[in-house]
């Protein structure tokens, strides 16, 4: 049973990646049926062997799965699609107390594949509007004046200091390391917005927009908030009152497609493991 779970997971991480990278969208048939599939096995198997555990594990992990998609849609992370695909995953694979459990090892390589693969991501969209992004990049950089000076000002200092004085050697490694990261991830930042502002937004006509549509900016009419980014998505009632207002186009976020990034983390947990035993 174990092993038509993973396919199921498979299934829908396959599945979502086409529909993802070429739609931006994960159809609801698919994450919904994930779940009904994954704890429906699961029942089965529990009924089989007669033993509430495996059950208990799906229903586990859709719950906690369920908060954590959630909170990353509330946080304005991830979109419903994602969210539910998370969902379903939970449900198939469960939670139970074993360290050595699929589930951590799949979370654990999807943050990092995820992170690396949003990166890539990224200098692809820098490359393919090279000449958008070099202007916009040095734009916000003039606009930050003499603060984007403070990070290497204060790589310089820390790195001077590390070889000055006289410290244990795993503690001057410390501190280069944090004066690296400071100034790394100052301009990583200015990086990503530059990155967001030329690539992730872009205006389309009202009849092309559709309901979960990230509003990128406040549409504002006589004075009255029609629907903006904290709305977390638009709704067929705002959209409805677009067209009242006779509004020809919005400017929406396009977000980068993270089911692939999913799909390479769970790929990558059944072939190698959990990279944590590795530093074992």
């Amino acid at each position: 049973m174990w092993f038509f779970l993973l396919i199921v997971v498979l299934f829908i991480l396959l599945v979502g990646t086409i529909t993802d990278i070429k739609t931006r969208e994960i159809p609801d048939w698919l994450t919904y049926g994930g779940v009904i599939a994954g704890l429906g096995l699961r029942l089965i198997w529990s009924v089989h062997e007669w033993n509430y555990m495996p059950i208990l594990e799906g229903a586990i992990g859709f719950v906690i799965f369920f908060a954590l998609a959630c909170a990353l849609y509330y946080l304005g992370q991830w979109g419903g699609g994602d969210s539910k695909a998370l969902m379903a995953i939970g449900a198939c694979l469960g939670i139970n107390m074993d360290f050595n459990h699929i589930i951590l090892a799949f979370v654990i390589n999807s943050i990092w594949i995820g992170g690396l693969y949003g990166l890539f991501w990224s200098f692809g969209l820098a490359i393919k509007n090279k000449n958008k992004f070099k202007k916009e990049f040095r734009n916000k950089l003039y606009f930050h004046g003499m603060f984007r000076l403070i990070p290497l000002a204060f790589l310089i200092i820390l790195a001077c200091l590390s070889f000055v004085i006289t410290v244990n050697p795993i503690i001057q490694s410390l501190i280069i390391l944090i004066a690296v990261f400071v100034p790394v991830m100052y301009y990583l930042t200015v990086f990503i917005k530059t990155i967001e502002k030329i690539a992730m937004h872009k205006y389309v006509s009202l009849g092309k927009l559709t309901e979960g549509e990230w509003i990128a900016k406040d549409i504002v009419v006589k004075n009255k908030r029609i629907c903006g980014p904290k709305d977390l998505g638009i709704s067929e009632k705002q959209i409805k009152q677009l067209k009242k207002l006779k509004i020809k186009r919005v400017l929406i976020k396009v977000g980068i497609p993270f089911v692939p990034a999913l799909l390479l983390g769970y790929l990558f947990t059944l072939f190698f493991g959990n990279p944590l035993f590795w530093l074992v």
